[in-house]
């Protein structure tokens, strides 16, 4: 770190050199967030809130869950979906969020559940595909109508809601087609609020091609919610 720091190349003293020369603005800038044990030192949720609070045309988010309570709005979660909703009532402000739908049941789980089953047809093992089958298709059906009450409220805003077709594991942030962020943290409180987490905000042109070829077949392979 200090020898980094020495070089010119590490620390929040340099930002302002970097981000006025048009050669180094979108060339690797980026910054690390770390949260530990109880969200502390950093909360990431802080950094998605000033992040959008800036933005000023779109953000994507890619995340597999998404819980909230926008009745309570004393939790930095709930705060974060206020926000979506005031910016999504903006006919000029563009908010996606792609997350889990039928297929993506219990996460790992499921894909685990499903390779059995296709294991037992490669053997002809009939009862434990129609065992297990139902067992998935209901998990499917519970993560759908999960996820299609809890971003209600958005959508009604204006959010622009996605259903992955299969399970979706990533977690992305887009802001105005500048910033991209990528890392652990999911949409819900304890990511917000107590789990060990980490991301990465880069703004780096190279990235911003691979992000949005990304969400493009994202988007692509997935069912817009209809409000």
């Amino acid at each position: 770190l200090a020898a980094e720091r020495a070089a010119g190349v590490r620390g929040s003293e340099n930002y302002a050199r970097w981000l006025e020369n048009p050669e180094t603005r979108m060339n690797g800038i980026c910054r690390t967030a770390v949260q530990g044990n109880k969200a502390e030192p950093q909360k990431i949720v802080m950094l998605l809130l000033r992040y959008l609070e800036a933005a000023q045309h779109s953000f994507y988010i890619t995340s597999p869950e998404i819980e909230f309570d926008l009745k309570r709005r004393v939790d930095y979660i709930d705060m974060l979906a206020q926000l979506m909703k005031n910016k999504a009532k903006d006919p000029d402000f563009y908010l996606a969020y792609i997350t889990n739908g039928f297929d993506g049941g219990l996460g790992e789980k499921s894909i685990f559940i499903r390779r059995s089953v296709q294991d037992a047809n490669l053997v002809g093992e009939n009862f434990w595909v129609d065992l297990l089958t139902p067992l998935i298709d209901e998990d499917g059906r519970n993560v759908n109508r999960r996820v299609r009450r809890a971003i209600h409220p958005l959508i009604q805003a204006g959010v622009h809601g996605f259903q992955y077709f299969n399970y979706m594991h990533a977690k992305e942030f887009y802001f105005d087609r500048l910033l991209v962020g990528a890392g652990s943290w999911n949409f819900d409180g304890f990511s917000a609020n107590n789990n060990h987490e980490c991301a990465i905000f880069c703004l780096d042109e190279k990235l911003l091609s691979q992000i949005e070829n990304r969400l493009v077949l994202d988007l692509i392979n997935s069912v817009p919610i209809i409000p």
